[in-house]
């Protein structure tokens, strides 16, 4: 009941917005596409790096993580690993995130610091990985990463104190 009563909410203020806050929201909607789809490929990544056989395999897979997560020109991104990603860099949707709904609508500000915390938290985790000669400690590092990238992603039925991504994808209706 109180979904329906949050989503007739949004739907009513979606349709009293002048154009430009619904072409603002549709921006929006876009921008949490976009950090899903990065998170699933960063998370795709870290999980096939906590599976690889050495230390070696780990830390192919470990900065393809960190090139998706920090993007072009980022610190530490490495085009010798590929980067799997779009080349823009989770930190940089998250700060975009962080800004333009603190201009348009700050309901959403938990969810964009959430976001913003994990991916950050993800980075210096991957980072660790990467400095270590150890594999445990790298394959200990990533794991910790992976935790952080999927409280980053979330899950739809999260409340937005607890959110990610895919939360704010539902509360935007996508």
């Amino acid at each position: 009941m109180i979904r329906k009563i949050a989503a007739l909410a949004l739907l009513l203020v979606a349709l009293t917005l002048p154009s430009s806050g619904q072409e603002a929201l549709s921006g929006l909607k876009e921008l949490a596409v976009c950090l899903v789809r990065e998170l699933d490929i960063a998370i795709q990544h870290a999980v096939l790096g906590r599976l690889a056989a050495d230390l070696q395999d780990l830390k192919i897979q470990a900065h393809q993580v960190l090139n998706v997560l920090v993007g072009r020109g980022g610190p530490g991104y490495d085009p010798q690993f590929g980067d799997p990603g779009d080349g823009v860099g989770l930190v940089v949707y998250a700060r975009r995130l962080a800004r333009e709904v603190e201009v348009l609508d700050q309901r959403y500000q938990m969810i964009a610091d959430n976001i913003r915390f994990f991916v950050d938290s993800a980075v210096g985790h991957v980072q660790r990985s990467l400095r270590t000669g150890k594999a445990g400690e790298a394959r200990a590092g990533l794991h910790h990463a992976l935790a952080y990238l999927l409280a980053a992603r979330g899950a739809p039925q999260d409340l937005p104190s607890e959110g990610g991504a895919r939360t704010l994808q539902r509360l935007l209706g996508g």
